[in-house]
């Protein structure tokens, strides 16, 4: 019975909803919080296994009658347990089910005399492991890669951002000595102060003048006239152009807020193009967002992806208790495909000079 958590049944709901506050609360240093937190892990518990003892046999295969389980649910603690190593002896056999009992009285002992007492980390952080063991096996709902839980796993995220952020660097570098060498003039101070301006502050009474110094920019700018000529065709000449086109103006105009993406839109359409783009294909009628903002079809959306991992990675970690694994996964795809690519380029660069 494992389902995805990202579509939880009913019976899986209340007992999800517990734990995923409770391990939420566990960041906090505050005693307070940490008891409220072992509160509500006893909470979780005693509710999942009263979830568990109920759900009909086809769909929790308990080793009991439901008459029992019901009976035992209704009773106290110790007789919800003893249930719950009968109906369940298969799925927990490798756990000492009397850890639960131990926990529980600690519970009963903050419940009644909490004022001042401090939960022992070993107490705490067992019993959420605990906890999500046993929703886990029982409501078929993964908590246990919760952040809180895995927490050697949050240091090597943390390692993976150091990475993703030098491998940034590194291709932004090679990206604009590419530039560099194929159109200088778009690298000098002068252009990148003209793309500052263009990217900001843009509205529907300077949007003309945008687009007549944007065209100017990539006149004084580009040499090869086909490239030159290729990115004007993505924007509109004017404001009586169509929707599309001013879209996609005022698109390429906010891209030069950061120059290296503005490159890579060159670099990955005419020095490393992907077979599958046909630069032709892309002028100021289509929407151009569509291929520049994808990281799997064009250099640009993977330069555009991982800086939105490494600018929001403060955020995590999300409510997903699966999602660290995830992000873990990204990041190490992510700096894969960006080391690859500064290489590429790499190579470029040398075969340019083996050309002189």
């Amino acid at each position: 019975m494992k389902e995805s958590n990202a579509t939880l049944h009913p019976w899986q709901s209340g007992p999800s909803e517990l734990l995923k506050y409770a391990l939420n609360m566990l960041r906090e240093s505050e005693d307070c919080q940490r008891r409220i937190s072992f509160l509500l892990i006893d909470c979780c518990v005693e509710t999942l296994l009263k979830t568990y003892l109920l759900l009909p046999e086809e769909v929790g295969k308990q080793s009991i009658s439901f008459h029992d389980r019901r009976k035992a649910a209704q009773g106290n603690f110790h007789d919800l347990i003893e249930a719950i190593k009968k109906a369940a002896a298969g799925k927990l056999s490798s756990y000492n089910l009397s850890h639960i009992e131990f926990y529980h009285d600690i519970r009963n002992h903050l419940y009644h005399q909490g004022n001042g007492i401090t939960v022992p980390d070993g107490n705490l952080f067992g019993y959420a492991k605990l906890a999500a063991a046993l929703m886990k096996e029982l409501l078929g709902v993964d908590f246990t890669n919760h952040p809180v839980l895995v927490p050697e796993k949050r240091e090597e995220l943390d390692e993976l951002q150091e990475k993703l952020d030098s491998s940034l660097k590194k291709l932004s570098f090679a990206a604009q000595l590419l530039i560099e060498t194929a159109e200088p003039r778009l690298v000098l101070p002068s252009r990148l102060e003209k793309m500052r301006r263009l990217c900001k502050d843009i509205d529907v009474c300077n949007f003309q003048s945008k687009i007549d110094e944007f065209i100017n920019l990539i006149d004084t700018s580009i040499q090869d006239e086909i490239v030159k000529k290729w990115i004007k065709g993505l924007i509109a000449d004017s404001t009586f152009e169509s929707v599309q086109a001013l879209s996609n103006a005022k698109y390429i105009f906010e891209s030069l807020s950061d120059p290296t993406f503005f490159y890579l839109i060159i670099i990955g359409t005419f020095y490393l193009p992907d077979e599958r783009i046909e630069k032709d294909d892309l002028w100021s009628e289509e929407d151009v967002s569509l291929t520049f903002d994808d990281e799997e079809y064009h250099i640009a959306g993977l330069y555009q992806t991982a800086n939105v991992y490494r600018n929001h990675i403060n955020q995590y970690p999300g409510n997903e208790p699966d999602s660290l694994l995830r992000v873990i996964e990204k990041n190490r795809e992510l700096i894969s495909k960006l080391d690859e690519l500064s290489s590429k380029l790499t190579q470029w660069l040398k075969g340019q000079v083996r050309k002189r």
